[in-house]
């Protein structure tokens, strides 16, 4: 099973390159020859960037040269003229170059601002959701309106292994590899303007063991990941971060060695009222004639301690011919983990398209922190081996899964019975979901057809729920084939 890439985030294949870290980032800004009135300012302080030319003629001075940083050319300043601008923006005659923003920062450049900014005020927060994606084709991380999927703000990026958003202080934790792949990851914390799409860094970038997938675990003042051992980098560790006093980060304790198997997922529950939380593993074990153990492993992470379940939990069987399970956490419940299971063989021929009513059924499960089963399974219909990833509505008690190959579809399983679930055909095979509160939707990555969708959820009945496809309008340049996406979480996921 190889749907580890794929528990919560879509896996990137993508080159990189070193580049410094950045200030505040502003929305993407087209480059003019005259802007309304640059102020003079400092220039950019990025890492081996050119700084532009200053601003046209016009009126009055334009603003004194910018002074590129480290590598980086110095910007001419502007001719006599009308306060020459970069880009239309407040940008100084330091100009438009691969530059990170700053006073007088300008234009788009690798891990730069895309827009200048005249010192300005950042603002966190904002009362939007956002979905944010690094895109490996173009290497830029996009800012994405859920409602649409339109383009908030871009700016160009090394390459990024992981996204995490902490709903307890909004922050997002970027894990970036400027390295090899075997090499140890970079971590920046940032915020990030909802409204706006501008970044800002916050303190300095620490290195920590590099993801294995881009699925992080949030907990109270902590991070939980699968990690790649530096030793040996094919097999799987687990590594915990100290968030408690950002921007600093620690790693308490080195990288753990998990119980062999396969490392298929690892969902995770914050501890509402103290530092920690939980996390389950998921393990597939060697398969047989009878199919493929799964197994999972829990992991208690307090102020001091991490402490390791003294042995893995059976939970399922499924197909040695590719079969695969869906995990997500039920956060926000008294229960873990919801499993979406498959059935482990199917009758008659495998399908090459979705078939509503096949007969054939799978069922989802809900786990208690102990990892045994809460009640009896709710089952779905579904033609299918494989469930490639879940996802869960807390205010409603819904659990959605999607499959890959063949019985193509999504569905939306209520956890209740009785229940009535929807089997909702698709082009295509989905390889994440991810629920997004703020929109009340559902998002889907699809891999082999190179796109993302989002759906409308329509729990009026949450015994019956139903879903339909949302119109999206995509940045140009956005291929998601290899991206990295994950969601704005909210402190109050119901309200």
């Amino acid at each position: 099973m190889k749907n580890a890439y794929f528990a919560a985030t879509i896996a990137l294949l993508s080159g990189c390159s070193l580049i410094n870290s950045l200030d505040s980032v502003k929305p993407e800004a087209s480059e003019t020859d005259g802007g309304t009135g640059g102020h003079a300012g400092k220039g950019g302080k990025g890492s081996g960037g050119h700084a532009g030319s200053g601003g046209n003629a016009g009126d009055s001075a334009g603003g004194t040269a910018g002074a590129a940083d480290t590598g980086g050319t110095t910007g001419a300043g502007g001719t006599t003229g009308t306060d020459a601008g970069i880009a239309g923006m407040d940008a100084g005659a330091g100009g438009s170059g691969i530059v990170d923003s700053g006073a007088g920062g300008g234009g788009g450049g690798a891990e730069a601002g895309t827009g200048g900014t005249d010192g300005g005020t950042f603002t966190p927060g904002g009362p939007n959701g956002a979905i944010v994606a690094y895109d490996p084709d173009a290497q830029k991380t996009l800012v994405l309106d859920p409602t649409d999927a339109h383009q908030v703000s871009s700016f160009e990026s090394i390459r990024i292994l992981a996204f995490a958003n902490d709903p307890a202080t909004d922050y997002w934790y970027v894990f970036r590899q400027p390295g090899k792949p075997t090499d140890p990851a970079e971590l920046q914390v940032r915020q990030l303007n909802t409204t706006t799409g501008e970044w800002q860094d916050v303190g300095a970038p620490t290195t920590v063991p590099a993801p294995m997938t881009p699925t992080v675990g949030v907990l109270n003042q902590r991070l939980a990941y699968l990690s790649v051992d530096p030793l040996n980098p094919t097999t799987g560790a687990f590594t915990v971060l100290d968030t408690s006093n950002v921007p600093t980060i620690a790693v308490p304790g080195r990288n753990r060695v998990l119980p062999a198997g396969g490392k298929v997922a690892l969902t995770a529950r914050a501890n509402p009222t103290a530092v920690g939380g939980t996390v389950t593993i998921a393990l597939q074990g060697t398969c047989d004639a009878s199919g493929c153990p799964v197994s999972v492993v829990g992991e208690t992470i307090n102020g001091t301690t991490i402490k390791e379940d003294a042995a893995p939990t059976m939970i399922g069987t499924v197909s040695a011919t590719g079969g695969s399970m869906g995990f997500a956490s039920m956060e926000g419940t008294t229960s873990a983990d919801v499993v979406v299971m498959p059935p482990t063989a199917l009758t008659g021929a495998t399908p090459t398209m979705c078939t509503p009513g096949s007969g054939s059924t799978g069922s989802a499960v809900v786990l208690d922190n102990f990892h045994a089963k809460v009640g009896i399974g709710y089952d779905f219909d579904i033609d299918n081996l494989r469930v490639s990833a879940a996802a869960f509505d807390p205010c409603h008690n819904v659990a959605f899964a999607t499959s890959l190959l063949g019985d193509t579809a999504i569905w939306a399983i209520p956890l209740v019975s009785p229940g009535t679930p929807q089997k909702l055909c698709t082009q295509g095979g989905g390889g994440a979901l991810l629920f997004e509160l703020y929109t009340h939707g559902v998002l889907r990555i699809t891999p082999d057809n190179n796109r993302f969708e989002l759906y409308d959820v329509d729990e009026t009945d949450p015994t019956a729920p139903k879903m339909t496809a949302r119109t999206l309008k995509f940045p140009a340049v956005f291929s998601n084939k290899g991206a990295v996406i994950a969601v704005r979480r909210r402190k109050q996921a119901c309200m």
